[in-house]
Parts: structure tokens; sequence; C-alpha cells
């Protein structure tokens, strides 16, 4: 007869936002395996909705991995200001 283990909590209450849906992340199947947040940082909207999230998943987080970042691959110079625009949207303002 198989033994029912009695559901841990985890040692780190650990929370990934991520701006694009990562496929690796979303097999994150329980709260001990941590939160998995798609969110795109230049709404402020999404604030509200991932700190709805985090209070849902715990009551004190110890670790938070903001990937919600955008990168542009092509030269410098050859950025126009609308992509820059976006980039320092993306990675610059929600820090403020």
């Amino acid at each position: 007869m198989a033994s029912v283990k009695p559901q841990q909590k985890p040692l780190l209450n650990v929370a990934i936002v991520s701006l694009a849906w990562v496929v690796h992340l979303k097999q994150l199947t329980s709260p001990n395996d941590g939160l998995y947040i798609q969110a795109d940082l230049t709404k402020l909207d999404s604030f509200e909705t991932i700190f709805a999230r985090l209070r849902e998943y715990c009551d004190r987080l110890d670790v938070l991995v903001n990937n919600a970042a955008y990168q542009i691959t092509k030269p410098f110079l050859e950025t126009t200001v609308e992509e820059w625009d976006t980039v320092m949207a993306t990675n610059l303002r929600p820090a403020f």
C-alpha cells in the first residue's frame, strides 16, 4: 500500500515574471514549484494582476525573477526611435 506524504511547504517562495510565455515554465504544476506570471510591464494594470497573483500564492515572497525584458538584436545605429522607446518602456520604466 502506497503511503501518502503530506504536502511540504516550499523552502523558498519563488515567482517568475516574464514578457513571453516560456514553454518549460508552463510545467510548474504545484505551488511548491513556484509561480510563473506572464505580464507586459509596459501596461500599468499588469502590476495589479501580478500583485494579486502573488498574494494568492504566498504571504511572503523570497525570490522574484523579473524576466520581462525587451531586447533588440541589431546594431544600435539601425535602431528606430520607436524600438528604443519600447526597450525603455519595458526595461526601465517598470522599476520606477
